[in-house]
């Protein structure tokens, strides 16, 4: 009678270059970064193993060529992954909900202080940890609102697009009807 899950996980495939992206959540994410030879972001942390929601984005393409000496045929592949536990596990249709997910074009503010701090600040993450909280989140919303190509909606409807058959999967799973009242 009481067959749940403990954790879950959901993995989005992207077709695209995600080393320059922001990503950034409504609560600020503590977030760890890997570089590859290049010099280019290739794995990305959010949040803690620990958290009830733990999402990482890493160049798959790279990552199936390092480990299992694959050559994917895409230009580029990135996996967006998330790991929910406890009360995320239930509300997974709006995982992705309080994300931003930009290229921000930092070329586009007018002021060159804010375009050169905007720059500093996505170039040099640790920085933020050098800013008063007031500062860290003018910037977060100036980034969260700037120019640049915007993937937040697409990665939001595309869970909600494949949600009805995602459930029915996990319903096979547990053999079992699971509460869907989760947005």
């Amino acid at each position: 009678e009481n067959v749940g899950f403990s954790r879950l996980d959901l993995a989005i495939d992207i077709e695209k270059d995600l080393s320059e992206f922001y990503i950034s959540s409504e609560n600020p994410l503590k977030q760890t970064v890997f570089y590859g030879l290049g010099g280019q972001a290739e794995t990305r942390y959010f949040g803690s193993r620990e958290s009830k929601r733990y999402i990482r984005l890493y160049n798959k393409k790279q990552e199936r060529a390092d480990v299992a000496d694959e050559e994917l045929q895409q230009k580029d592949l990135w996996r967006l992954e998330f790991e929910l536990k406890r009360e995320w596990i239930d509300q997974w249709v709006g995982v992705a909900d309080d994300l931003v997910i930009k290229e921000p074009d930092w070329a586009s503010l007018e002021d060159l202080r804010q375009q050169a701090m905007v720059y500093l600040l996505l170039e040099e993450p640790s920085k933020w940890g050098e800013l008063s909280r007031p500062v860290k989140s003018k910037y977060r919303k100036l980034i969260r609102e700037m120019a640049g190509e915007n993937i937040s909606s697409l990665i939001q409807d595309l869970i909600r697009e494949h949600a009805s058959l995602l459930q029915s999967e996990l319903e096979k799973w547990t053999n079992h009807k699971i509460d869907s009242s989760r947005e």
